[in-house]
């Protein structure tokens, strides 16, 4: 995978710990996504 490669000791998560800043990610990808959809979420 080249840009894992090119970017060692990234890893491509980013957590947002405050709950206003997740649903304005989560609305903002949803409405630039051209299919589907996929979160992960950690509890």
């Amino acid at each position: 995978m080249p840009l894992v490669e090119t970017h060692p000791g990234f890893h491509g998560i980013y957590p947002l710990p405050d709950s206003r800043d997740t649903f304005a990610a989560r609305a903002r990808l949803a409405e630039i996504a051209e299919r589907t959809l996929d979160f992960q979420y950690y509890i």
